[in-house]
């Protein structure tokens, strides 16, 4: 997985910091084109990219279903 900031990756993604930041805190729930370019911009596998996003909500206990969530 390359090391990118924010910042850079929100770049290489044409998305805006708020945006990435949004997806991250898990306000925003991406689409499947957008967590492939996220993969593909890492160099990661898309399943691998997929268990560390759902791991990571499920230590910090989100609800999984972005459409109960306020933004």
């Amino acid at each position: 997985m390359k090391g990118y900031t924010q910042k850079e990756l929100a770049r290489a993604l044409h998305v805006s910091v708020s945006v990435l930041g949004a997806v991250e805190r898990g306000y925003k729930a991406p689409s499947p084109e957008f967590l492939a370019e996220i993969a593909q911009v890492l160099e990661v596998d898309l399943q691998e990219l997929k268990g560390d996003m759902d791991q990571e909500n499920g230590e910090r206990g989100d609800n999984d279903d972005a459409s109960n969530r306020p933004y």
